[in-house]
């Protein structure tokens, strides 16, 4: 994503937590990229959190869904995969 626009970010946390990322953010300790958006514009602390939008939008990803063959897939796994496979997704 950054560099495709021709950007180097400067990283200095990492974290796989959502809401790490929200904490830092709303400390102001720099910014975040989720793949998900924010219901809430409040980290767990208070602070506030923006929600930009990516100019121009990034190329979409594949998502593979997997499981081990001998288990049975749960009934809310078989109605996201099935509504996955119904919708209409947008490209950039």
């Amino acid at each position: 994503m950054f560099h495709g626009r021709g950007l180097r970010p400067t990283i200095r946390h990492r974290t796989t937590s959502y809401e790490v990322v929200r904490t830092l953010v709303g400390r102001g300790l720099g910014y975040g990229v989720l793949v998900q958006r924010l219901n809430n514009t409040s980290s767990y602390e208070g602070y506030s959190l923006v929600v930009k939008e990516i100019e121009p939008a990034v190329e979409p990803v594949g998502v593979e869904v997997i499981w081990p063959w001998q288990t049975a897939i749960a009934m809310r796994v078989q109605a996201l995969i099935e509504f996955a496979l119904a919708r209409q997704w947008k490209t950039a």
